[in-house]
């Protein structure tokens, strides 16, 4: 997998590389915060009691680059990136299929955090901060995390991650 627009179901999230002495894998972000256990719904992380104080990779780094700051931003801000150019805005109704894809998934969907901009205009809190199902055969970007799991030569576990 190359990255960019492929569906979450084809991001293999197994791959590991050696740097240095050190070993990597490079996965999916995670769109829930630890300890909650996706049911395939769309989700409201602001309102959801079980999320309250615990935040997600998705929100940590994507938060504190972005413009609009979401209720759930506990990083300071560190840049004002447009948001269209990590996720796409979409012509009117034609927004469906995009997002960010996260590592959760259940069945024949996977979590995408964060939904266009109407009519490919700018993001804003609320478009950051939804939480949606989609079908793993959309296209949608994701971004590649890079996490470090040992040196060479021992013996490690790797991550549970969506299958």
């Amino acid at each position: 997998d190359v990255g960019g627009g492929s569906p979450a179901g084809t991001v293999n999230q197994l791959v590991t590389f050696d740097f240095n002495g050190e070993t990597f894998l490079v996965r999916l972000m995670k769109g829930l915060p630890e300890g909650i256990t996706w049911d395939g719904s769309a989700l409201n992380l602001n309102t959801y009691p079980a999320a309250q104080g615990i935040y997600s990779e998705y929100e940590d780094f994507v938060y504190p680059i972005v413009g609009p700051t979401p209720l759930r931003q506990h990083l300071v801000t560190v840049d004002f990136v447009d948001a269209r150019n990590m996720m796409p805005s979409a012509s009117y109704n034609d927004r469906n299929g995009y997002g960010m894809w996260c590592q959760e998934a259940l069945n024949t969907n996977g979590l995408v955090r964060g939904n266009p901009a109407y009519d490919r205009g700018a993001h804003t809190r609320d478009t950051l901060q939804v939480a949606n199902p989609r079908a793993k055969t959309v296209n949608s970007p994701w971004v590649p995390i890079v996490e470090y799991v040992g040196r060479v030569g021992e013996t490690f576990v790797l991550p549970k991650t969506a299958k």
